[in-house]
């Protein structure tokens, strides 16, 4: 199905339009600021879709993975409300009217992280303003466009070196030989960036609605996954530093055990994804090979 997406400059944004590009070379990826790569400068503080021509241009489902992701600045400054709610219902809402199917990226930040293995129908309960920002959205979505998703993800990461995504940061550093401090208490579903593209594709393809997690469904911690970083890099395992998420003095509200369950994920699609020892070994592999 041809698809734009809104934030294309992100992470997954970036790679979600290598994808569809492969397919309809000409689907819209936007920015907010010019980048380059063929994307289309969009404010989402004032959007406006009628430049896009989506419907004209043949797109038949938008993707929206742009928003403020910084919690401090989601906690401290009214500007990211402005973007990641009244701007993204309001945006929503125009592509609601066009009857193009929206897919809504949330996220497990949406939960209270007190127990883990949230599910699909889990009753979100944010504690950081980033979670309610999304929140927001998941509630009012049905309400503005009646071919929707919202898709919840945990932390995505990729394979390659430098890429400076959770697993390949963690490799650098214990490859340099300098400590981490990783939180123990701190747990979530890491999961391949492609799975996730493979999957977030395949959604309005099948014309999946409502809301599914989206993730691998394995729970690790920060420190469990630096440990095994240094056991395949063969670093000194001293080098992680086992802590708890308050002494990292952080945000004191984060929650902590956020990992998901997918059982729309399996039974709709029948996903399998990459497991996450083997993306651990490829990435160690990167930092062992210093030429």
């Amino acid at each position: 199905m041809k698809t734009a997406i809104i934030g294309a400059s992100g992470f997954v944004g970036r790679h979600l339009l290598r994808k569809h590009r492969s397919r309809h070379p000409d689907c819209i990826g936007t920015c907010f600021r010019h980048q380059g790569d063929n994307l289309t400068v969009f404010d989402l503080r004032e959007p406006d879709i009628r430049p896009l021509r989506l419907v004209e241009t043949g797109h038949e489902a938008v993707v929206i993975s742009a928003g403020e992701t910084n919690i401090a600045s989601c906690e401290h400054d009214l500007n990211a409300a402005r973007i990641n709610v009244h701007g993204t219902l309001e945006l929503i809402d125009q592509l609601g009217r066009q009857g193009l199917h929206v897919v809504f990226l949330s996220t497990d930040n949406v939960f209270d992280g007190k127990l883990g293995g949230y599910s699909d129908d889990s009753p979100p309960d944010p504690p950081m303003a980033y979670g309610r920002h999304k929140w927001e959205i998941e509630r009012e979505i049905g309400n503005l466009a009646e071919r929707h998703t919202v898709v919840r993800l945990s932390k995505t990461f990729g394979l390659e070196k430098g890429d400076g995504t959770l697993l390949d940061e963690m490799a650098s550093t214990l490859a340099a030989g300098q400590s981490i401090r990783a939180a123990d208490d701190l747990v979530f579903s890491p999961t391949w960036v492609e799975d996730v593209v493979e999957a977030i594709v395949a959604i309005p393809d099948r014309d999946l609605r409502g809301i599914i997690n989206v993730s691998s469904p394995e729970a690790w911690s920060r420190y469990d996954l630096g440990v095994a970083l240094a056991d395949v890099l063969g670093a000194d395992p001293d080098l992680v530093q086992r802590v708890s998420f308050s002494e990292l003095q952080l945000s004191p509200d984060r929650p902590l055990n956020t990992s998901l369950t997918c059982d729309r994920l399996r039974t709709e699609l029948e996903m399998t994804f990459r497991p996450v020892q083997d993306c651990v070994e490829q990435v160690a592999r990167n930092w062992k090979d210093r030429s």
